[in-house]
């Protein structure tokens, strides 16, 4: 037993508190972390504590339930497996945590319902199906809305009934939105939070409390306490209230040494410094709670509880006569709470209908104790020596959907009675909670028992204190070690849980192993017993215990012994040996598959460190490699071997020769030795040969012989994602190059899925070897990342070297020295155009510019910077962009779409360019004159330069209003502004884009006017038929000339969200559209990075006679290839970070590269207007004046211009005809 175990058994001892033995095997996967975060942070934990490997291969199904829909709105299949005590983490694909699934259908609110099933069976859920809550289930931290939500450490049941209410505060502990240290593993939390205490029962403000209620303390971990200092209980007329302590680690019982005083106010305190975690970490703050116990009952009869709709199989067998009916057992407990036992002869039980039973003469019921009448039946049982009875009639007839029970007297009087609506009908009992005084209505049995009911006791199942109940033998009814178990740590405690409370007298346990009989201390608990070694127990040995039935006596009435001796035996494991005696083979324990052939089984091994991540900031162990003459010679079979020591106290470094004493174990996918009770060093400076690697792989599968070796890569890789980089310390590498998306390089479908193939084998990734999130200093590249020493994409390392390990479902390399990046794809300070044109038109996403009220406050906002000072960061980085892109003409995504007055995004953003503008510049932006461009929260918008080109005419807007192919609750509407290059002359018309997104579904059956337009799995993601229909609607708009410029020339811009091979852009070019991008800068280039793999959504779209006035294209890369912790945010970074990751240029201003397009458009051919003759390009007064001056004159020739009715002469027919060709109200001049 290490130094810090036996701290923590010492104080437990102390406590007279007992470890609870195993908890048993869970039925089925549940539910275990909930993540509703920010943007697309959404994700769900699921845990597998069946005690054997889960296949989640066509079995097992999430399903989501939006807005209260009865009916699933997605259903996503599970993939992969879960071994014995692991999670599976499923995300949504854009994400900041790591997942092992990632799902786009991901996508939940806090008012949406999800279902856990398997096959067809519900076997968890969260929120209530067919039910809108408005926008949360809960309240506070523990609610469904912007929260973390972790099950609490016992719950291994899912709640199966998806239509029953749901109050996440029952079972889920709730946490701070964007809180993901927890994923991973089920009940641990990295960097150990300090403990909290997360729930008291009585709850505060609880009224109606028995006078013999425990008080319940449950913590957030497993803490040890001071004993009877950890807690005070105050009361109103009781004054200080001393109690039993009970229970743990995680949850205590407070049983009162005497009753409560009925109407008394009391408050539990829970003592902050009293109450460490096991780590011993204080507790964060003192806790408390005030209750009121309930006043005296007003009537002597209580109708405590009803069951008027049993389960319809066996368990609804209420009556226990071994037939389920659902007459017969629907039962009435009436307790008499008066002080004189009463003979109720001649009383009735009646419903809504009638009299149903008429209690026998010589009824008599004792003072405190309850009658039970059941509908019919043979009763079977104690039921808690209360007296039983069956209805009279024949039947109780209780109405499942309602109905009212009474009891009266001989004369007729109402002693009792009560009525209840459709929660009676849930295959379970309506009861008095807390029992006989607890206040109106009565609740179902399920919300405070796990139990359908408790006829003739109270809800857990103890007798009422005035009934009889048979005094039953106490048993022994677990153990720990379990009977025949195995591999048993020579330092294990022993622990003995009875069925009820007993006294253990001397000797009444005895210990022997192979032969020899040990000692121990007897600690005693509620309801047993832990026996603790006074020294390490021999190994290997046979160990055998007895419970002496004469020993233990119960404590409840007569005192009973067990009826016999409980006897269990257990093998201890073997303990270590000395350094170079025999050993297991790292081959044997990690086998030619995932899982660990000796899983669970203590095991020696020696060999050499070849990678040390001991620090607490990393992985807290080290990884050892078999020297070279003791490897098995099977490719199949790792050599190396993880061995967690969690800071066991011995410090090793690479090279050591260490000999380790442990148990082999499964740690999320990764085969490991943890428990580790003997760590020695041999001998340093061995070495042990490495395995070069050569990417792309044959499959992934090959890596599994490598698991925990000394790898390297000789070859030369390319960065191809840096998102994790900040968060995790983590790089993915790929061979040949960046990767790109499948269908920004080929066609969707089986050519696009075989790309996906190949880049998942061209992949790996690099770790910094540490669990921390937000490390600080980022190590990679070396010394440290900072805005002024970045990691970008397609920057490259060779020769790197470390260990293979896994972990987070992926392999990865865990370098044992510094890579050595070289900045292959260096930051350029401007677009790279040929500088042979006049004009520049731009497309930037700039990813939730939202400006909070527009005067310096209104923060946070739905999106985008939660405060001014992010605010502040992100303006000044997005104005650096765009000045730099120097163009005349910009198209924006992801703006607020807050309208166009002065306080809006769009005015702060032109703004905040003309403060920094150069001399002579001037930026304006489009007004399409509506108050918001469609009701979405972010929309597209125009800025331009005023000094540069004009805005001709007025905007259009193309939303369903205007072709219903284009689905404006997907698509954000589209902007087109007709622009005239002040330079030329020459006009182009803008239409600036946002197409609906890949990352949520758009498959809503149940809405008639939108597509059903799920992922069809061809590599085009959610909703390609909305984005699509979109495209072939803003195509026929635009040749409509929907501004009226009279130009041909037309310019498609925006983010589309769509490669370059995808059916919207494919739709557009068949409308005679020429891919700017892919003319000038060919299929090797990107705007975005997304899963490592790059392309472009942000497009450039020519109409056919724009083409030839094109110069150039560039994709500036200033954002795509950039680590996102340099961005503007301040959270997740330490206060050094935030200033080091920062400067106001234009480096990681949004998540997409501008796109710019230079051109040279040709001027403007004048058209002649009819009826202007002074040829200025309008009919005014001044034309008129002309006219009528040359009035009779003969005409010049046959196009003579001032005839305009071609008659041959200039006269009044002509006058009349002018007038009614004025290009303003009554042919007013300028």
């Amino acid at each position: 037993m290490t130094p810090q175990v036996i701290v923590g058994w010492l104080v437990a001892l102390t406590l007279g508190l007992y470890a609870t033995s195993p908890a048993r095997a869970a039925d089925d996967l549940i539910f275990s972390e909930y993540v509703e975060g920010s943007s697309n942070n959404k994700g769900l934990e699921i845990y597998n504590g069946t005690g054997n490997s889960v296949v989640l291969d066509g079995s097992y199904s999430i399903e989501a339930y939006h807005n209260g829909s009865s009916s699933p709105t997605f259903t996503i299949a599970l993939l992969g497996s879960i071994a014995p005590g692991a999670v599976h983490v499923i995300a949504n694909p854009a994400a900041t945590f790591p997942s092992d699934q990632q799902d786009g259908g991901i996508t939940f609110n806090g008012d949406d319902a999800l279902l856990l099933k398997h096959g067809t069976n519900v076997i968890d859920s969260i929120g209530q199906v067919g039910f809108d809550p408005g926008s949360e289930w809960g309240t506070g931290l523990t609610s469904t809305q912007n929260n973390t939500l972790r099950r609490l450490e016992g719950i291994d049941t899912g709640d199966t009934d998806p239509n029953d209410a749901f109050d996440p505060a029952a079972q889920w502990q709730g946490f701070a939105q964007d809180t993901f240290d927890g994923l991973g593993s089920h009940g641990s939390v990295a960097n150990d939070p300090e403990p909290s205490v997360t729930g008291f029962n009585p709850t505060d403000g609880a009224a109606n409390v028995a006078t013999d209620m425990t008080i319940t303390v449950t913590f957030s971990e497993e803490v040890n306490l001071t004993p009877l200092i950890w807690y005070s209980i105050s009361c109103s007329q009781s004054g200080t209230v001393t109690a039993t302590e009970s229970g743990g680690p995680s949850s205590y019982d407070l049983t009162p040494n005497l009753p409560f005083a009925a109407g008394e106010q009391c408050t539990v305190t829970v003592q902050a410094d009293q109450v460490n975690d096991l780590a011993g970490q204080p507790l964060a703050g003192n806790a408390s709670s005030t209750f009121t116990i309930a006043a005296p009952a007003s009537g002597t009869w209580v109708i405590n509880e009803i069951l008027a709709d049993p389960a319809g199989d066996l368990s609804g067998d209420a009556n226990s006569d071994g037939t389920r009916d659902a007459s017969a057992d629907e039962f009435v407990e009436i307790v008499n709470n008066g002080p004189d036992a009463t003979d109720i002869g001649d009383w009735t039980i009646a419903d809504g209908v009638g009299v149903r039973h008429t209690f026998p003469a010589g009824t008599v019921v004792e003072a405190g104790c309850s009658v039970l009448v059941f509908g019919g039946g043979t009763p079977n049982g104690d039921f808690g020596g209360s007296l039983v009875q069956t209805a009279s009639s024949g039947l109780l007839g209780f109405n499942n959907g309602g109905d009212s029970v009474t009891l009266a007297d001989r004369d007729g009087s109402i002693q009792a009675t009560y009525a209840y609506g459709g929660e009676g009908g849930a295959d379970q009992s309506l009861t008095r909670s807390p029992d006989v005084d607890g206040a109106d209505p009565l609740v179902q049995h399920s919300a405070v028992a796990n139990t359908a009911y408790s006829p003739g006791t109270r809800i857990d199942g103890t007798a009422f204190v005035g009934c009889n109940a048979l005094d039953q033998p106490p048993m022994v009814v677990s153990t720990s070690p379990m009977d025949a178990a195995s591999d048993v740590a020579p330092n294990s405690t022993i622990e003995i849980v009875f069925s009820e409370a007993v006294n253990a007298s001397v000797g009444a346990f005895q210990l022997v192993c192979d032969g020899q009989v040990q000692t121990f201390d007897v600690v005693p608990g509620a309801t047993g017993y832990t026996l603790d070694p006074q020294a390490e127990l021999p190994s290997p040995a046979q160990c055998t215990v007895t419970v002496s039935a004469a020993g233990v006596s119960d404590q409840d009435g007569a005192s009973d012994t067990m009826t016999a001796d409980y006897v269990f035996s257990f093998q201890i494991a073997a303990g270590a040996s000395a350094c170079g005696q025999p050993a297991t083979l790292i081959s044997a324990i990690q086998g030619d598959g995932e899982i660990s052939p000796l899983l669970g089984q203590f095991v020696e091994i020696e060999a050499v460190v070849v990678g040390d991540f001991q620090n607490g900031a990393q992985l807290d162990g080290f990884f050892l490699q078999e020297e070279d003459g003791d490897q098995d010679g099977n490719p199949a079979t790792s050599e190396g071997l993880f061995v967690f020591d969690n800071q066991f106290g011995v410090d090793v470094a690479v090279g050591d020769r260490v000999r380790v004493h442990g148990v082999a174990n499964e740690f999320f996918g990764l085969t490991e030795l943890g428990s580790i009770s003997r760590l020695e060093v041999c001998a340093s400076g061995q070495s042990v040969s490495d395995v070069a690697l050569s990417f792309p792989l044959n499959s992934i599968a090959e890596l599994e012989a490598f698991e925990g070796m000394a790898v390297r890569l000789d070859q030369t890789m390319t960065v191809t994602e840096t998102f994790d980089l900040g968060r995790y310390g983590e790089v993915s590498l790929s061979s040949g190059g960046r990767l790109f998306q499948p269908t920004h390089v080929t066609a969707p479908g089986d050519a696009a899925l075989a790309v996906e193939v190949e880049n998942t084998l061209r992949r790996i990734l690099v770790d910094d070897g540490s669990d921390m999130q937000n490390p600080d200093p980022v190590i990679f590249p070396a010394p440290a990342l900072s805005a002024a020493n970045t990691l970008r994409s397609g920057d490259t390392v060779t020769g790197l070297g470390g260990v293979l390990s896994f972990g987070f479902g992926e392999y990865r390399i865990l370098p044992t020295s510094a890579p050595l990046f070289v900045a292959e794809n260096a930051r350029s300070t401007a677009p790279n155009l040929p500088g042979q044109g006049d004009l520049r038109v731009a497309s930037f996403n700039v990813l939730n510019y939202f400006n909070g009220n527009g005067l310096g406050g209104g923060f946070p906002t739905s999106r985008g910077a939660d405060t001014a000072e992010e605010f502040q960061r992100q303006r000044d980085k997005i104005i650096q962009a765009l000045l730099g892109t120097d163009a005349d003409i910009i198209g924006l995504m992801e703006i607020e779409n807050d309208g166009f007055g002065p306080t809006s995004a769009i005015a702060d953003l032109a703004n905040g360019l003309n403060s920094q503008a150069p001399a002579g510049v001037n930026y304006a932006y489009v007004n399409p004159d509506v108050a918001t461009i469609g009701d979405d929260e972010i929309s597209v918008g125009l800025l331009y330069r005023s000094s540069s080109v004009e805005a001709v005419g007025a905007a259009r807007i193309l939303d369903d209003g205007v072709d219903p192919g284009f689905i404006n609750s997907k698509n954000r509407p589209a902007l087109a502004q007709t622009f005239r290059d002040l330079t030329t002359g020459g006009h182009i018309t803008v239409a600036v884009n946002h197409l609906k997104s890949k990352g949520s579904p758009c498959d809503f059956p149940e809405q008639p006017n939108e597509l059903t337009d799920p992922d069809t799995g061809d590599g085009q993601g959610n909703c390609n038929l909305t984005r699509t229909s979109a495209a072939s609607a803003l195509v026929d708009w635009l040749s409509t000339d929907p501004t009226g410029s009279g130009d041909a020339d037309f310019l498609i811009i925006g983010d589309l969200n769509a490669y370059a091979n995808e059916d919207p852009i494919s739709a557009i070019k068949s409308a005679g559209y020429v891919n700017l991008i892919s003319r000038f800068l060919g299929s090797e280039t990107w705007s975005y990075v997304f899963f490592g793999a790059s392309g472009y959504l942000d497009h450039a779209l020519a109409s056919a006679s724009l083409v030839q006035q094109v110069t150039g294209v560039a994709e500036w890369h200033i954002n795509a290839d950039e680590p996102v912790a340099l961005d503007y945010n301040t959270e997740f970074k330490s206060t050094a970070q935030q200033q080091d990751y920062y400067n106001p240029d234009p480096y990681r201003a949004s998540d997409h590269d501008p796109v710019i397009v230079e051109l040279a458009l040709e001027p403007a051919v004048p058209v002649a207007v009819a009826g202007d003759l002074d040829d200025d390009g309008d009919v005014d007064r001044d034309d008129m004046d002309l006219l009528r001056a040359d009035y009779g004159e003969p005409v010049s020739g046959a196009d003579d211009p001032r005839d305009l009715n071609d008659d041959g002469l200039i006269n009044s027919r002509d006058l009349r005809l002018q007038s009614q060709l004025c290009t303003r109200f009554r042919c007013a001049t300028e």
